[in-house]
């Protein structure tokens, strides 16, 4: 996605505070050019270097025929003169919604069906039990990319995520936008993805949860393949790690067959031994399983000495065991496992 938007007004103040919010925070696949000048802001309009004019309601300009939003003073104002109207003074993320909305909205007018064209290795952290430790196992597999200089997409599908607690900010966009987005049908989904990615304080990129837990339930198979292959097309990613709920939920073939990894995580204990075992069996009932175990890596979370003779019976699946750090802060935990060498086993990654 590459959206060529245009800011152009006479409060010179105002587009600057916008150009800083906007291109720090929302400047992902949207290429911005600002004006307080009209002269110049014509002689480009001219050069047809624009598909969404954002334009004060101060400065006219009528010569247009992409997507135009005026910017008003006025609140509760929703359209003048036939375009489009957002109030000017609100957060900047409402501003970007309006924008990547109203270009979608116009591509799908035209039917145009978009692709971003990504390659990204999508990893799936699953586990059969809750409190494994997956999540966290997940994001240090995440920093211990990002620190070899990897672009990493969170996703969580969990029921209930912690994801608003640690990474705040806009919270008007989650999966469930996204989960709304797939039942309609949209032929703009990659723009819809990338449209609720947000990058938090530590460099990761993340999408919020799912508003309601039980909507990921009810996405029907073609509707779940159909949400995974958008996700796999966004661009300019190199892995995107996906943190399921625990157990088998809805679409979890669907989700084995479409990821490039499945990271079943369990705990050192005998209670974790026992679920992770019944899990590689109902795995080796699927009959997608030939593709899925070239697929599986067992990590055993919280291992001890011990630990490789338990699991013993799923060494052909076991990849690695990860120490415990007992009652350490959950992002001391995180920085500590990154360094693990079991830690780059997870994803392959060469030692």
């Amino acid at each position: 996605m590459n959206i060529r938007v245009v800011l152009a007004g006479t409060d010179s103040e105002y587009i600057e505070n916008f150009k800083k919010a906007a291109v720090l925070n929302y400047n992902s696949g949207i290429e911005y050019s600002f004006f307080s000048d009209k002269e110049e802001f014509e002689k480009h309009m001219f050069e047809k270097k624009c598909d969404v004019l954002l334009i004060d309601e101060s400065m006219e300009y009528e010569d247009f025929d992409g997507v135009k939003i005026i910017l008003t003073d006025i609140k509760g104002v929703d359209n003048k003169n036939g375009f489009r109207a957002i109030y000017k003074y609100q957060k900047t993320e409402n501003i970007y919604h309006a924008i990547v909305d109203a270009y979608a909205e116009m591509k799908e007018k035209e039917g145009v069906i978009f692709h971003n064209g990504g390659n990204a290795r999508m990893v799936s952290f699953v586990s059969a039990g809750g409190g494994t430790g997956k999540t966290t196992v997940c994001f240090a597999v995440a920093k211990l990319l990002k620190s070899i200089g990897k672009e990493v997409l969170y996703i969580p599908f969990e029921q209930f995520s912690d994801l608003n607690y640690t990474r705040r900010g806009d919270e008007t966009q989650t999966l469930s936008n996204l989960f709304y987005e797939v039942k309609k049908g949209s032929s703009t989904l990659g723009i819809k993805v990338k449209n609720i990615i947000r990058r938090g304080a530590d460099d990761l990129l993340f999408i919020r949860p799912m508003d309601n837990p039980s909507e990921a339930g009810q996405m029907d198979s073609m509707e779940w393949e159909a949400m995974l292959d958008a996700i796999a097309d966004i661009d300019n990613i190199d892995y995107i790690l996906l943190d399921h709920q625990p157990g088998i939920f809805r679409n979890f073939n669907i989700t084995a067959i479409k990821s490039d990894t499945i990271c079943m995580v369990a705990d050192a204990t005998q209670s974790g031994m026992v679920k992770a075992t019944e899990m590689v069996k109902y795995l080796q009932h699927c009959k997608e399983y030939k593709s899925i175990k070239r697929k599986l890596r067992l990590i055993v979370n919280r291992a001890n000495s011990m630990s490789g003779e338990e699991f013993n019976h799923l060494k052909d699946w076991v990849t690695s065991y990860l120490p415990d750090y007992g009652t350490a802060q959950m992002h001391d935990i995180i920085n500590a496992l990154k360094m693990q060498e079991q830690c780059r086993l997870v994803i392959d990654l060469e030692t």
